[in-house]
Protein backbone atom coordinates (compact mmCIF):
# COMPACT_ATOMS: atom_id res chain seq x y z
CA UNK A 1 0.00 0.00 0.00
CA UNK A 2 1.20 3.83 -0.53
CA UNK A 3 2.75 5.55 2.14
CA UNK A 4 1.13 8.82 1.50
CA UNK A 5 -2.07 6.58 1.86
CA UNK A 6 -1.07 4.40 4.79
CA UNK A 7 -0.05 7.48 6.44
CA UNK A 8 -3.39 9.37 6.83
CA UNK A 9 -5.23 6.68 8.04
CA UNK A 10 -3.73 7.11 11.49
CA UNK A 11 -5.95 10.00 12.48
CA UNK A 12 -9.28 9.99 13.55
CA UNK A 13 -11.73 11.11 10.52
CA UNK A 14 -13.31 13.47 12.67
CA UNK A 15 -9.67 14.81 13.77
CA UNK A 16 -8.53 15.11 10.21
CA UNK A 17 -12.29 16.86 9.67
CA UNK A 18 -12.04 19.64 12.29
CA UNK A 19 -8.63 20.30 11.40
CA UNK A 20 -9.96 21.34 8.06
CA UNK A 21 -12.45 23.57 9.35
CA UNK A 22 -15.61 21.27 8.97
CA UNK A 23 -17.93 21.73 11.93
CA UNK A 24 -20.06 18.56 11.84
CA UNK A 25 -22.81 16.11 14.28
CA UNK A 26 -22.32 12.98 12.32
CA UNK A 27 -18.81 12.04 10.15
CA UNK A 28 -18.47 8.68 8.97
CA UNK A 29 -15.59 7.49 6.36
CA UNK A 30 -15.44 4.52 4.02
CA UNK A 31 -11.98 3.30 2.23
CA UNK A 32 -11.86 0.89 -0.49
CA UNK A 33 -8.72 -0.71 -2.93
CA UNK A 34 -9.94 -1.83 -6.20
CA UNK A 35 -8.52 -2.32 -9.84
CA UNK A 36 -11.66 -0.21 -11.52
CA UNK A 37 -14.65 2.12 -9.57
CA UNK A 38 -17.03 -0.67 -10.31
CA UNK A 39 -15.16 -2.94 -7.93
CA UNK A 40 -14.27 -0.45 -4.69
CA UNK A 41 -18.42 0.40 -5.18
CA UNK A 42 -19.35 -3.42 -4.69
CA UNK A 43 -16.67 -3.73 -1.87
CA UNK A 44 -18.64 -0.59 -0.51
CA UNK A 45 -21.83 -1.69 -0.87
CA UNK A 46 -20.92 -5.52 0.43
CA UNK A 47 -19.42 -4.11 3.53
CA UNK A 48 -22.75 -3.65 6.36
CA UNK A 49 -20.68 -0.64 8.00
CA UNK A 50 -19.87 0.85 4.55
CA UNK A 51 -23.23 0.35 2.80
CA UNK A 52 -24.93 1.96 6.48
CA UNK A 53 -22.83 5.32 5.81
CA UNK A 54 -23.59 4.97 1.70
CA UNK A 55 -27.26 4.87 2.42
CA UNK A 56 -27.45 6.75 5.82
CA UNK A 57 -30.36 9.69 5.72
CA UNK A 58 -28.68 11.91 7.99
CA UNK A 59 -25.48 12.63 5.84
CA UNK A 60 -26.29 15.82 3.95
CA UNK A 61 -22.64 16.47 2.97
CA UNK A 62 -20.04 13.28 0.54
CA UNK A 63 -16.69 13.87 -0.24
CA UNK A 64 -14.91 11.43 -2.48
CA UNK A 65 -11.33 10.86 -3.11
CA UNK A 66 -9.33 8.70 -5.21
CA UNK A 67 -5.65 7.85 -5.89
CA UNK A 68 -4.83 6.09 -8.98
CA UNK A 69 -1.16 4.25 -8.39
CA UNK A 70 0.17 1.20 -10.46
CA UNK A 71 -2.69 0.25 -11.80
CA UNK A 72 -4.49 0.41 -8.43
CA UNK A 73 -7.40 2.51 -6.76
CA UNK A 74 -7.22 3.79 -3.59
CA UNK A 75 -10.41 5.56 -2.35
CA UNK A 76 -11.69 7.13 0.11
CA UNK A 77 -15.50 8.78 0.99
CA UNK A 78 -16.48 10.45 4.27
CA UNK A 79 -19.75 11.70 5.23
CA UNK A 80 -20.94 13.78 7.35
CA UNK A 81 -24.09 16.28 8.65
CA UNK A 82 -22.83 19.61 8.54
CA UNK A 83 -23.30 21.79 11.53
CA UNK A 84 -23.65 25.92 10.86
CA UNK A 85 -20.77 27.87 13.00
CA UNK A 86 -22.66 30.08 15.58
CA UNK A 87 -21.80 32.57 17.53
CA UNK A 88 -22.20 32.19 21.24
CA UNK A 89 -25.23 35.17 20.71
CA UNK A 90 -26.45 33.53 17.79
CA UNK A 91 -27.46 30.40 19.63
CA UNK A 92 -28.77 32.38 22.43
CA UNK A 93 -31.05 33.81 20.03
CA UNK A 94 -31.95 30.72 18.48
CA UNK A 95 -32.75 29.31 21.79
CA UNK A 96 -34.91 32.77 23.00
CA UNK A 97 -36.73 32.71 19.64
CA UNK A 98 -38.24 28.73 20.82
CA UNK A 99 -39.08 29.96 24.34
CA UNK A 100 -40.97 32.62 23.09
CA UNK A 101 -42.43 30.68 20.87
CA UNK A 102 -43.98 28.60 23.91
CA UNK A 103 -45.35 32.03 25.71
CA UNK A 104 -42.64 32.29 27.62
CA UNK A 105 -41.49 35.82 28.27
CA UNK A 106 -37.56 36.60 27.83
CA UNK A 107 -36.02 38.50 30.97
CA UNK A 108 -33.28 41.34 29.78
CA UNK A 109 -30.59 40.32 32.43
CA UNK A 110 -28.84 37.07 31.17
CA UNK A 111 -26.27 37.07 33.41
CA UNK A 112 -27.17 34.15 35.58
CA UNK A 113 -28.12 31.93 32.84
CA UNK A 114 -25.03 32.75 31.37
CA UNK A 115 -23.25 31.81 34.94
CA UNK A 116 -25.15 29.08 35.42
CA UNK A 117 -24.37 28.23 31.47
CA UNK A 118 -20.35 28.52 32.48
CA UNK A 119 -20.13 26.70 36.03
CA UNK A 120 -23.39 24.82 36.58
CA UNK A 121 -23.96 24.12 40.12
CA UNK A 122 -20.97 26.15 41.07
CA UNK A 123 -22.45 29.41 39.98
CA UNK A 124 -24.13 32.23 42.35
CA UNK A 125 -27.10 33.33 40.77
CA UNK A 126 -28.43 36.32 42.49
CA UNK A 127 -32.15 34.86 41.94
CA UNK A 128 -33.22 31.50 42.50
CA UNK A 129 -34.84 30.51 39.12
CA UNK A 130 -37.48 27.83 39.05
CA UNK A 131 -36.37 25.80 36.97
CA UNK A 132 -32.65 25.23 35.31
CA UNK A 133 -31.31 23.70 32.84
CA UNK A 134 -27.88 23.10 30.73
CA UNK A 135 -27.37 21.08 27.86
CA UNK A 136 -25.05 20.21 24.74
CA UNK A 137 -25.89 19.14 21.47
CA UNK A 138 -25.11 20.35 17.62
CA UNK A 139 -28.53 20.82 17.26
CA UNK A 140 -30.51 23.79 17.98
CA UNK A 141 -33.47 24.43 16.13
CA UNK A 142 -35.27 21.95 18.87
CA UNK A 143 -35.62 22.14 22.82
CA UNK A 144 -34.89 19.29 24.73
CA UNK A 145 -38.09 17.23 25.71
CA UNK A 146 -37.21 17.52 29.58
CA UNK A 147 -37.61 21.46 28.80
CA UNK A 148 -40.60 20.52 27.37
CA UNK A 149 -42.35 19.00 29.45
CA UNK A 150 -41.76 22.03 32.09
CA UNK A 151 -42.86 24.48 29.45
CA UNK A 152 -46.58 22.39 28.91
CA UNK A 153 -46.71 22.33 33.11
CA UNK A 154 -47.18 26.01 32.22
CA UNK A 155 -45.70 26.36 35.91
CA UNK A 156 -43.43 29.35 35.00
CA UNK A 157 -43.85 32.38 32.48
CA UNK A 158 -40.22 34.06 32.15
CA UNK A 159 -37.08 32.74 30.56
CA UNK A 160 -33.13 33.54 30.81
CA UNK A 161 -30.95 32.20 28.40
CA UNK A 162 -27.09 31.41 28.51
CA UNK A 163 -24.63 30.37 26.19
CA UNK A 164 -20.73 28.96 26.36
CA UNK A 165 -18.35 27.00 25.52
CA UNK A 166 -19.11 23.38 25.34
CA UNK A 167 -17.60 20.63 28.19
CA UNK A 168 -16.25 18.14 27.97
CA UNK A 169 -16.13 17.26 24.52
CA UNK A 170 -14.43 14.21 22.97
CA UNK A 171 -13.46 14.01 19.78
CA UNK A 172 -14.28 16.60 17.48
CA UNK A 173 -18.06 16.96 17.16
CA UNK A 174 -19.20 20.15 16.88
CA UNK A 175 -21.74 21.56 19.86
CA UNK A 176 -23.42 24.29 21.45
CA UNK A 177 -23.86 24.45 25.05
CA UNK A 178 -26.99 26.83 26.12
CA UNK A 179 -28.75 27.43 29.95
CA UNK A 180 -32.34 27.79 30.56
CA UNK A 181 -33.54 29.40 33.77
CA UNK A 182 -36.80 29.42 34.33
CA UNK A 183 -38.76 31.71 36.70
Amino acid sequence: MDRSFRSCRRYSVDARAAEAGAHFSLIEETVAIGSKPAAIHNQWMRAPDDRASLLNPDVDHVGVGVIARRGVLYAVADFERAVRVLSQAQVKSSIAGLLRAKGLTLLDDHGDARAYCAKGADAKLVVQPAFLMVWQDPEITRLPPQLLDRIAAGQDHQVAVGSCPPQYVEGSVTLYRVAVLLY
